[in-house]
């Protein structure tokens, strides 16, 4: 990757990336936890009930980060209530997470097509391969070891019984927002109102997120069964929040309301 990259479109509530170059963002985030973090490591945090295993250190989060911002300018010129540093600070929470996942996923797939299949990479290789020669017996030792074995049947019992999937592909919110936002607009350009129009981002997001749409003649939401019961729970909290019965907070807003498992009681 060569140059300097300006971001100046953000999503506010989160941190994370938009516009043209977002996704060269992901990718570089990508690259970086592939190359530089060794996968001995098991878990991204520090576990305080678990001080024995081993995790990403902050000296190599913070070297990561120091990576990006040489090769991403991130610009709040467009956004009155953040300053540049306050914009640096929540893009770099944004960016841990997601380096989080890609270095889970990083480690599943090493996994997947060498350690289940008894097989060594090519440490001769150019690439994030040729660097995994020094963490590599200690990975396939945890990841064969009786506790790395539960913990796999254990995340994958914990993906079974997920509820909701995403189907957005590799480009994320960065390429599916845009299309959203054109699919609105299409709508009202025919003096017609989505039904989607005054949610909040973070709602409306999720629910196009995870398969529902607009009917592009009626502005009317359309999904499958699997969105039924958490869109009339959009609905419902949306009502009590008009008339003051539900205020939604950082912990519990009309999205968390929804789509939690456990019924409300009262």
């Amino acid at each position: 990757m060569e140059g300097r990259y300006i971001i100046s479109e953000f999503n506010i509530e989160t941190g994370e990336p938009l516009g043209p170059h977002a996704r060269k963002f992901v990718q570089h985030c990508g690259c970086l936890v592939r190359d530089r973090l060794p996968i001995s490591a098991r878990e991204w945090k520090q576990k305080i009930n678990e001080p024995h295993v081993s995790f990403v250190s902050d000296l190599d989060k913070n070297l990561i980060w120091d990576d990006i911002l040489q090769h991403f300018t991130l610009q709040a010129d467009d956004y009155d209530d953040i300053n540049d540093d306050e914009l640096k600070e929540l893009v770099q929470k944004w960016a841990m997470k997601k380096m989080a996942t890609q270095f889970q996923t990083w480690k599943k797939s090493l996994y997947t097509k060498y350690v289940k299949k008894n097989l060594t990479p090519n440490f001769n290789t150019r690439g994030p391969l040729a660097k995994l020669r020094p963490y590599w017996n200690d990975f396939v030792q945890y990841k064969t070891s009786e506790e790395g074995e539960e913990r796999v049947r254990r995340n994958q019992e914990n993906a079974r019984q997920k509820v909701y999937h995403h189907g957005m592909g590799s480009g994320g919110y960065a390429t599916a927002i845009p299309k959203w936002e054109k699919m609105e607009a299409d709508i009202l350009a025919k003096g017609i109102t989505p039904e989607s129009l005054n949610w909040p981002k973070r709602v409306k997001n999720w629910f196009f997120a995870h398969g529902g749409r607009l009917d592009l003649e009626t502005g009317k939401l359309v999904h499958g069964p699997k969105l039924e019961r958490a869109t009339q729970r959009f609905s419902y909290a949306l009502q009590a929040k008009a008339i003051g019965a539900f205020r939604p907070n950082r912990e519990k807003d009309e999205l968390t309301y929804a789509i939690r498992t456990a019924e409300h009681s009262g």
